[in-house]
């Protein structure tokens, strides 16, 4: 059996690893931080994944749904690192007309595996640029 380890563990290992290694704390704080925090553009994202190829099943733009959404908003839960922010879950649900946004930890487990497909994680990729801020 696998052992978690508890928030003032994670909080411990951060803190050795911000002095013992903080180069490697900056990238990953760059790689993985939220380009939106507004949920008010899910209901965009969500229609703009959808038509990006019409011709998937509803399953597969369900897994397409939850990979932009998540990786716009909450990169770092592809490698288990974060919980998406509150209510994200439930914008999510209620343009894909699910009645609770539990239905999409599913979804997003099956897009964690899916992003490890460099061309699946490319196609997220084109579809979530137009999303992301620009930098100055």
């Amino acid at each position: 059996m696998e052992e978690k380890l508890t928030d003032a563990e994670y909080y411990q290992l951060g803190r050795v690893a911000t002095i013992k290694f903080p180069e490697l704390v900056k990238e990953i704080e760059a790689k993985y931080s939220p380009a939106l925090k507004d949920l008010k553009h899910i209901p965009e994202i969500c229609e703009r994944a959808m038509a990006y190829l019409p011709f998937l099943s509803q399953y597969d733009r369900n897994v397409l749904v939850s990979a932009c959404v998540y990786q716009l908003y909450c990169p770092a839960s592809f490698i288990g690192c974060a919980n998406a922010p509150a209510n994200m879950r439930k914008a999510i649900a209620d343009v894909l007309g699910y009645q609770n946004g539990t239905n999409l930890n599913y979804w997003h487990s099956i897009a964690c595996a899916f992003m490890k497909n460099p061309r699946y994680a490319k196609v997220v990729e084109s579809i979530i640029e137009e999303f992301k801020p620009k930098k100055p």
